[in-house]
């Protein structure tokens, strides 16, 4: 009779299954325990100027439905109304009373899209060991994360249509990928900043007749859907504050003062530096997912820094960048700038945020002792540490572009 199978190579496999999975199940629990406990301590949020937006949750969420409910009432959104509010949107937001939706929902509706962003930006993040999870942690309860959150602010719903843009443009389908110009001309409705999406066109998978076919169809569809718009877009712009104090995040307005002809200098000069770099440097590429989340991400938060229209919570656009880095530092293929990329992000969502919510709660006549002495003494580092960040973004995006043009931009 022959002997039955030990029970240890069972045991040996569930134990190796545990230990590969138990980073990514700390992160989950570790995020979301932090957020539930926000949510029953609002108070906590005062620390930092970190305050509920009109006094309640999910603010952001309930004056995008305060502005549908009074053009749906036939009043002005864009100026004085008796809510007290300003639309900086396209008026396309106006559809939520279409829908059937007004301010009265904003509690569960706010709540629905925190849940999802939460949910995607986990699954997204996925940690394979230890130091992935406790970047990754740090990131997503970072002060940039919690303030987008806490206001259940309309970039996280495009953060989860750039993730749904990232699978259609790796899918191996050619009718799926045709679909990305509508899904970026969507973003593009909704925030006049996803339009800078269309650089993942060329990221995604199949031939150059695809991809520049791709780009004629957005062009195309921004000019016939968008451009008609453009004094929404403009609405908009005017709504960005003006002092990087307020939630912001963005080169223009702080380009080192009488050094920003040398810091745009950086910036070219890392462009350059990546796309020479990376030609030597061949090697195994990650999926196609990966390096097109990468490429978004870069896209949307360095093209929002250089145009200088970017609050803070933007920032959560880190996420898509995570598969790719943790597959630079694994592989070691890049590795330094990789390292660099991550711990730099968790220092400006961390430390650069801080100081700008100080600066606020200093300008605001709040917390003065602390806030103006921080105000005051941080800017030494806290522009170089912006512009430092996003020039290893761009140094690792223009390697990516060069290695993708020398294998042919992926097969056809």
């Amino acid at each position: 009779m022959p002997t039955p199978p030990s029970p240890v190579p069972n045991r040996s496999r569930w134990g190796s299954a545990w230990r590969e999975a138990s980073p990514a199940l700390a992160t989950i629990v570790a995020v979301l325990g932090v957020y539930w406990v926000l949510l029953g301590h609002p108070e906590w949020f005062d620390w930092c100027e970190l305050t509920l937006y009109r006094g309640h949750w999910f603010g952001d969420t309930w004056v995008l439905l305060a502005a549908s409910d009074l053009w749906s009432a036939g009043l002005d959104p864009y100026g004085p109304n008796p809510f007290g509010i300003v639309h900086v949107y396209p008026r396309v937001w106006f559809a939520l009373a279409d829908l059937g939706l007004d301010r009265g929902d904003f509690m569960w509706l706010g709540l629905a899209v925190g849940l999802l962003f939460l949910g995607a930006s986990l699954w997204w993040a996925r940690p394979g060991n230890w130091r992935e999870a406790t970047a990754a942690g740090l990131l997503l309860f970072s002060p940039a994360f919690v303030l987008g959150f806490n206001r259940a602010n309309n970039d996280l719903f495009i953060l989860l249509l750039m993730m749904v843009l990232t699978l259609v443009l790796a899918s191996g389908s050619r009718l799926v990928r045709g679909l990305a110009p509508v899904v970026i001309t969507i973003g593009a409705l909704l925030k006049f900043y996803p339009v800078l999406a269309g650089l993942g066109l060329f990221f995604g998978r199949g031939g150059w007749q695809g991809k520049i076919g791709g780009a004629v169809i957005l062009a195309v569809l921004c000019a016939l859907v968008a451009a008609p718009l453009w004094q929404d877009y403009g609405l908009a712009v005017k709504g960005v504050p003006q002092s990087p104090g307020f939630y912001k995040f963005g080169a223009v307005i702080s380009a080192f003062d009488g050094f920003g002809f040398a810091a745009w200098a950086v910036l070219a000069g890392a462009v350059a530096w990546g796309w020479h770099h990376a030609g030597v440097r061949p090697g195994v590429r990650a999926k196609p997912s990966d390096e097109i989340g990468f490429a978004l991400g870069v896209a949307l938060i360095a093209g929002c820094f250089c145009a200088g229209v970017s609050y803070i919570y933007r920032l959560v656009f880190i996420v898509l960048m995570l598969p790719w880095l943790w597959d630079r530092i694994r592989t070691g293929r890049e590795r330094r700038w990789a390292v660099a990329a991550v711990w730099g992000g968790v220092a400006v969502v961390w430390l650069d945020c801080v100081l700008m919510l100080a600066t606020v709660g200093a300008i605001l006549g709040r917390k003065p002792e602390w806030a103006a002495w921080i105000q005051a003494e941080s800017a030494w580092f806290r522009l170089p540490l912006q512009w430092t960040w996003v020039a290893v973004l761009l140094v690792l995006l223009a390697g990516l572009a060069r290695a993708r043009h020398g294998s042919r931009w992926i097969e056809a």
